[in-house]
């Protein structure tokens, strides 16, 4: 996105938490070090505290951290920007109330639910899916713990946060609802990703299935035991490639599982770079997560490329899947639903592919229409 707003004609700098040893960060700010690189072109300033405050990265919401404010006024004072577009603002409060003070606007985009929920899943300590924080106490009551003190005081500054924001954008409309939810007064902006121009290609018509793909994080919310699960289930001369990697423990489970059915392959992590050759060489990529989806790139992806989609009816995804059309959905955490949709998309054969999807630069003019509302950008 920072890319396609450079190509637009506008300067654009990117600030990025990173997690470097300190003496890899040969500038400071106070408590905070960083360190500068083009990347693609794009001017990059990559920060991390000297010391991390904890439950930075997930847990943290402070407004009031005196090293993110001072190192944040350093840069606004020197840049002058027009707008400033944060995309992870969970740790970044003090950053953006430097913003208001300065009176410089911001835009505040959700990708996951971390704003309200410290484990950024709606999924609470039990494993249940989360109704709702009622404002922080349900998070309190439920899944307490020491790196968040005050879950209503956590809340009241996101509250704070999204409200001063001069507008809150999300990827689905399915988040949109969920966030209008928690925090009522806020109606955010649904735009979704935009999808990179490598996969604006077609893999031709559906004729037969024969190669199903898992590709993503190994964690249990993704789903991937059930997935080997059904598919063991499955009669017929079909293969599974599961991309990606994750915990060993987890690993292990998923390899016990497969057992000795030579059908099922590992074929470790896969470089972005490759992802389209994924798409071209198997017919059906499967999503089998036991969490609300945000949005999901691998199912746009694949649907975009022509490849048929199997995926839980949660989240997002359902707003990209035309069920019989361009993929099969099947009720989360239910074995025999997705044994059932395996078995669907066993059986298809069409055309009608690909489902187009938004592109990079549809979803920068988008954004670029909320910033001329605030900025007056030539």
């Amino acid at each position: 996105m920072a890319r396609a707003q450079q190509e637009k004609g506008h300067r654009v700098k990117v600030f990025t938490l990173g997690t470097a040893d300190c003496n890899e960060y040969p500038f400071s700010v106070g408590d905070i070090l960083y360190r500068t690189f083009l990347f693609e072109g794009l001017e990059v300033v990559e920060f991390r505290y000297r010391k991390t405050p904890y439950g930075l990265f997930y847990k943290r919401i402070d407004p009031n951290d005196r090293s993110m404010h001072r190192f944040a006024m350093y840069f606004l004072k020197q840049d002058c920007p027009d707008m400033v577009h944060c995309a992870y603002p969970q740790p970044m409060a003090a950053f953006l109330q430097a913003c208001t003070e300065r009176e410089i606007p911001y835009v505040v985009t959700l990708t996951d639910f971390n704003i309200f929920c410290h484990y950024a899943t709606m999924v609470d300590r039990q494993g249940h899916f989360c109704p709702g924080c009622k404002q922080g106490r349900r998070c309190a009551a439920v899944c307490k713990t020491n790196t968040v003190p005050d879950f209503s005081q956590r809340y009241r500054y996101a509250a704070e946060l999204l409200q001063k924001a001069a507008a809150v954008s999300v990827p689905s409309e399915f988040v949109a609802s969920v966030v209008h939810q928690e925090f009522p007064e806020v109606v955010p902006y649904v735009i979704p990703h935009g999808i990179a121009p490598e996969f604006s290609f077609s893999r031709g018509p559906v004729n037969r299935v024969k190669a199903f793909a898992y590709v993503g994080t190994f964690s249990e919310l993704k789903g991937i035991h059930m997935l080997i699960a059904a598919f063991r289930r499955l009669s017929g001369a079909y293969t599974l490639e599961l991309y990606g990697t994750g915990t060993d423990a987890y690993e292990r489970q998923l390899k016990q599982l497969a057992g000795n059915d030579q059908r099922v392959h590992f074929r470790g992590p896969v470089a972005f770079k490759r992802m389209p050759e994924i798409y071209r060489t198997h017919d059906c990529i499967v999503v089998p997560s036991l969490w609300y989806e945000t949005y999901n790139f691998v199912v746009r992806e694949a649907i975009a490329t022509g490849c048929l989609v199997v995926a839980s009816q949660m989240g997002a995804m359902p707003e990209a899947i035309q069920e019989g059309k361009n993929g099969f959905l099947f009720k989360a955490g239910d074995e025999d639903a997705l044994l059932n949709a395996l078995e669907c998309a066993a059986r298809f054969s069409g055309d009608g592919f690909p489902s187009r999807q938004p592109s990079t630069i549809e979803e920068a003019s988008k954004y670029e229409a909320i910033y001329r509302q605030y900025v007056p950008i030539k």
